[in-house]
């Protein structure tokens, strides 16, 4: 059974608990027309009997006003109706959450549910509707129970980045699960026109000129094997900044209360600016060390601390101290030392300041400093501390943006400072220095230093310049016009940008192709067109295994070519594995008892036998399957014993039937085509 949990309804109930409401009469009416809002686009079952509400003040930039959220609930609670609606009638959410059995293969196809998502999008939002046009359909098909179309406001064909709804349709049931996306106080604003703008050649010219594509060093740490990945990749340099369409000038992109900052390596994934793990030292790893006596003691490490922190630190308030490796520098080792309102660590055989937080009571301070100020402060302690380090870093403005976000109108507690490590030339966006300063005392109440001393850098010769990276871009991601909102002045904004999808992307320096954050190929969310099922016999199940998420990624299906294991797993678990690779793939078969010791043979041809022992562990028959002895064998040539059981559920639920004399031909590889009718058939299974 699957069990889809409504976070969102949770919220809302323990909201509900929290905050009364008492309706006058004006209150009374605003919830009466909150209801018929929903009841006009959705129809409430009679059997939803229980209803609730809570309602809270929200204020965006839309304006201010009251959210009202409205909850249905039918028997037993095992179905939910949710809605948000605001103060100007606006359906912000809705959620249609059951309890079901449903799994396998769709019931409505995505034709079907297209008019369904379409029916409700005309009732939800009626006056967007008519210019309301489908994007990223790639990436909407890889729901595995719900049909989801993404929607986008065009004028004049001209997308609108701000204004977009998503519609998911149960793929079992046909019915509208969930609905959302316009802000509160949501109103249509004005747009620009579209005469007059500079051409996609100029504002190509000025993108490159003043927003630019940037060569960087990126890195992973795989924690099987316990090595370190460093690799080149070009990116966008500031996918905050946009081409005015009228202009030629850079503008801000500009997103709620503040605005939208790239995220930098440290943030994005694991492996980058150190570890989510750390490796404390058993007794015995402390007692070898100690023996070598080449670290520094506890004491020596506390005093290290001492000697280079700003702050004052008094050992009585010691908490703890800890000796542990390091994940990714494995010749590295750590003293951390904790204090009751402070934190710290030096490094255990230089005593080289890593890290340090302070907790404390930090306010009260007299000052007002400017950021100039503060970065002053900011790289005197850094000339101290680490001067080697500081000399080979690189200023990384407005670094604090990607950390706090604050509105424009407000001053930040403390200004943050970021310093990216430059290797021959070229920034590495996982190491580098953080420093805090607070903003009233002028004190530095954070630091770390995160270093790779290990790391080994690939040769950046030969690399594409940027103008030819942008070609390459451009080949597969639309850098167009679209209206954004801008930071100037809020409001819509004709620009030449970058499609979404790809502002944070990173791309292989040498050919072009986009690369993910772990310097691996990016697996294209784009669907095959097989150019050679036509008239086949299994084109039909082919296209319809399609629909539903399983395929094979090439360009021709070759129907009647026999299929490899790995292949036939690939297949089977298509919607699951997108970016796994062989061994992901062997490491989940095992788990879950698919594959046993022994049977892992990715590159040879699968016999009929074996596929029809893989199809019943999918099921969790598989137990069932080794008990050959308790079946009659009903195919007309000869099964071996250890597949026999195996092969006769596959014939009982109508799996595999064998071929047109009744034979079951165990040994004969599986055609692709045969694959497909058997996979089809296994996810139909009820």
């Amino acid at each position: 059974m699957k069990k889809r949990i409504c976070l969102a309804l949770i919220l809302c109930l323990i909201v509900s608990m929290a905050i009364p409401v008492y309706a006058g009469d004006g209150y009374g009416k605003e919830l009466e027309q909150a209801i018929l809002t929903v009841k006009t686009i959705v129809e409430i079952p009679e059997e939803y009997k229980e209803f609730s509400y809570y309602t809270y003040e929200n204020e965006t930039e839309w304006g201010a006003g009251t959210v009202w959220n409205l909850n249905w609930t039918g028997e037993e609670a095992k179905a939910t109706i949710h809605a948000s609606v605001d103060w100007k009638g606006n359906l912000l959410y809705f959620e249609h959450y059951q309890v079901t059995d449903d799994s396998g293969l769709a019931k409505v196809t995505r034709e079907q549910a297209a008019v369904i998502s379409k029916e409700f999008l005309q009732k939800a939002v009626p006056d967007l509707a008519p210019n309301m046009k489908e994007v990223n359909l790639q990436s909407n098909l890889q729901n595995n129970y719900r049909h989801v179309f993404q929607y986008r406001y065009h004028v004049n064909d001209i997308p609108v980045s701000f204004i977009n709804v998503s519609v998911h349709v149960n793929k079992y049931t046909g019915s509208v699960e969930l609905y959302g996306g316009l802000d509160a106080g949501f109103d249509l604003p004005d747009f620009p026109a579209a005469e007059g703008i500079i051409t996609l050649d100029e504002a190509k010219g000025a993108f490159l000129e003043d927003i630019g594509i940037e060569l960087i060093y990126k890195s992973y740490y795989d924690y099987k094997s316990k090595l370190l990945h460093v690799f080149p990749a070009y990116r966008i340099a500031n996918s905050t900044k946009a081409i005015d369409a009228h202009t030629g000038e850079v503008v801000d992109l500009y997103y709620g209360y503040s605005r939208l900052v790239a995220v930098t390596g440290d943030a994005m994934d694991a492996g980058g600016m150190g570890s989510s793990e750390s490796e404390n030292l058993s007794r015995e790893e402390l007692e070898a060390i100690e023996k070598l006596g080449k670290l520094l003691t506890k004491e020596d490490a506390i005093s290290k601390l001492a000697e280079q922190i700003p702050l004052r630190m008094r050992n009585t308030d010691m908490g703890r101290a800890s000796l542990r490796k390091d994940t990714i520098d494995q010749e590295k080792y750590i003293w951390e030392i904790y204090f009751d309102n402070m934190y710290g660590s030096v490094d255990a055989q230089t005593g080289e300041l890593l890290s340090y937080g302070y907790y404390g009571d930090d306010a009260g301070g007299k000052l007002n400093l400017t950021k100039d100020a503060a970065r002053k402060i900011a790289e005197n302690f850094l000339q101290k501390v680490v001067p080697q380090k500081f000399s080979e870093s690189k200023y990384i403005p407005d670094y604090n943006e990607d950390i706090i976000i604050f509105r424009e109108e407000e001053k930040p507690e403390a200004y943050t400072f970021r310093y990216n490590r430059v290797v021959d030339g070229v920034v590495f966006i996982d190491n580098g220095l953080n420093v805090a300063v607070n903003r009233t005392t002028g004190n530095i109440t954070s630091y770390s230093c995160n270093w790779f001393d290990s790391a080994t850098f690939p040769s950046v010769k030969g690399v594409l310049t940027d103008s030819e990276m942008m070609e390459e871009m451009m080949k597969e991601y639309a850098f167009d016009v679209a209206y954004e909102k801008t930071g100037k002045d809020r409001q819509s904004d004709l620009v030449y940008v970058f499609d979404q999808a790809v502002r944070a992307a990173l791309f292989e320096p040498f050919t072009g192709n986009r690369i993910m954050s772990n310097g691996k190929p990016y697996e294209s969310e784009v669907r095959p067109e097989y150019q050679d099922i036509k008239d086949h016999w299994s084109e039909k199940i082919v296209l319809e295994l399609m629909e539903n998420g399983y395929y094979l990624k090439s360009e021709l299906f070759n129907s009647d070519n026999t299929i490899t294991q790995i292949d036939f797993f690939r297949y089977l678990f298509t919607p699951e594995i997108r970016y796994y690779d062989d061994a992901d793939l062997y490491e989940m078969l095992e788990m879950r008892g698919i594959i046993e010791e022994g049977e892992k043979a990715p590159e040879s041809l699968l016999k009929r036998q074996d596929a029809a022992k893989f199809l019943i562990r999918y099921l969790g028959l598989g137990l069932a399957g080794e008990r050959s002895e308790i079946y009659t064998n009903k195919y007309r040539d000869k099964i071996d014993d250890n597949y026999k059981g195996y092969a006769m559920l596959c014939y009982g639920l109508g799996i595999m039937r064998g071929d047109d004399k009744g034979r079951f031909n165990g040994t004969k590889p599986m055609t692709r085509a045969e694959t497909a009718v058997a996979i089809y058939n296994t996810l139909k299974v009820e």
